[in-house]
């Protein structure tokens, strides 16, 4: 059984901002690769794309 209370509050229960759901339409774009979200606030502020990466 699931606690719907905790999930209002901890956040699960609120709408998407919009810069979650830009968030979203990136991560559906990429085909593979690795990014990383840089979060102040609580809110996400900027998405780092990885160029290169060589495994040696």
């Amino acid at each position: 059984m699931v606690n719907r209370t905790n999930d209002r509050e901890s956040g699960f229960g609120e709408a998407l901002t919009e810069k979650e759901k830009r968030i979203i339409r990136i991560l559906r774009e990429i085909n593979y690769g690795e990014i990383i979200i840089v979060v102040q606030d609580k809110q996400p502020v900027r998405i780092e794309e990885v160029k290169k990466s060589i495994k040696l």
